[in-house]
């Protein structure tokens, strides 16, 4: 009795064992994609590593972030508390 319990317990783990190897083939499979996507998003980056990939994406997005900042100083009104008050009010 001992052998099959034994025997249903190997088979367990042989079991757990190709589903991880599956679940964690998924999950390359989901990263490599996700890193062509970033590697065509990257101009003139066709065949890097993946640190230079990564590396080049997060300058991309610091660069894009400050033209962002960069634009909404330039859309913001100016206003000082004088004009704000000249503006609403100007009976006095």
């Amino acid at each position: 009795m001992s052998i099959a319990i034994e025997g249903f317990a190997e088979d367990k783990a042989i079991a757990a064992s190709k589903s991880h190897s599956q679940a964690e083939k998924r999950r390359r499979d989901r990263i490599n994609a996700q890193l062509a996507t970033l590697r065509k998003q990257i101009p003139k980056y066709d065949k890097m590593d993946m640190a230079a990939l990564l590396g080049s994406v997060i300058d991309q997005v610091k660069d894009l972030k400050r033209k962002a900042i960069e634009v909404s100083k330039k859309k913001q009104p100016k206003f000082t508390f004088k004009s704000c008050l000249g503006c609403s009010n100007n009976t006095k």
